[in-house]
């Protein structure tokens, strides 16, 4: 037992008595002192560039600030005029057309839409024109779940049909859902103005003047068509990769609400 205490001292002393017998050569420097986070200051000419995306804006906000004051009263409130300018591009989206103006962001391919009551009617419509009414900040969107609420009130029995666009372009690119008074639904694409037909699938028939929703899902080159958690159509297009969305009525005034976008 003395033996080992012996050794042990040795190798302690080994170890550390240089540090006893002389100072160290050089004193570690200071860990560098981080100011208080402030937003920056705005520049008298800044340069041109692309407007930058929300993600871009919020990430090089925190690069400006420190971890521990990020929830500060001028980092929140600089975070939140981000978010605001932002606001019409951002998800998840709805609009119920309730009040007695169009809703900003709204644009009419023509001036033929009226709103009563929480839903947005087209009152015209003639062969071969296009009345899309889209909504023009969700150009950019990719990934989503988009439901609508669509329906006729008669509902004729010539070609006519109600349609939920998505992933929309302009008037000429975009998907769309058809819904037909006989309960058939079709999931087509119009690319340079000329329509083909992805898949079909036959609904109920009560179903084309319900007012039940609707729901497209669009993540990456899947597209999928939903009556309530039932698929109806499955598909896979790459074709149009991002979009906004868009609503028309073919052939009869058609009523449309309960607007909604979430991301995937």
């Amino acid at each position: 037992m003395r033996t080992t205490v012996v050794l042990v001292g040795i190798w302690i002393f080994t170890l550390w008595g240089p540090a006893w017998t002389k100072p160290a050569a050089s004193a570690p420097p200071d860990l560098p002192a981080f100011p208080r986070w402030q937003p920056p200051p705005a520049a008298d000419h800044p340069p041109e560039m692309g407007e930058p995306d929300l993600h871009g804006e919020l990430t090089s906000l925190y690069r400006q600030g420190l971890r521990d004051q990020a929830a500060g009263p001028e980092f929140l409130q600089a975070m939140k005029r981000i978010l605001d300018r932002h606001a019409p591009s951002r998800l998840p989206f709805r609009e119920d057309f309730t009040g007695g103006a169009m809703a900003p962001g709204w644009q009419a391919v023509r001036d033929v839409w009226a709103l009563r009551d929480g839903y947005v009617s087209q009152t015209e419509f003639r062969h071969n024109t296009r009345f899309m009414l889209y909504y023009a900040p969700g150009r950019q969107w990719r990934n989503y779940a988009f439901t609508g609420v669509a329906w006729a009130d008669p509902y004729p029995a010539q070609q006519s049909d109600l349609r939920l666009y998505f992933r929309w372009q302009d008037p000429d690119n975009a998907y769309f859902l058809q819904c037909f008074h006989n309960g058939q639904v079709r999931l087509g694409i119009r690319q340079h103005g000329a329509e083909r037909i992805l898949a079909s699938a036959q609904a109920d028939p009560k179903r084309a003047a319900s007012k039940a929703p609707w729901k497209i899902l669009a993540f990456q080159d899947s597209l999928l068509v939903l009556d309530a958690d039932r698929v109806v159509l499955a598909v896979s297009d790459s074709t149009f990769p991002s979009g906004t969305i868009a609503i028309e009525a073919i052939h009869l005034k058609g009523h449309f609400t309960g607007i909604r976008v979430d991301p995937l």
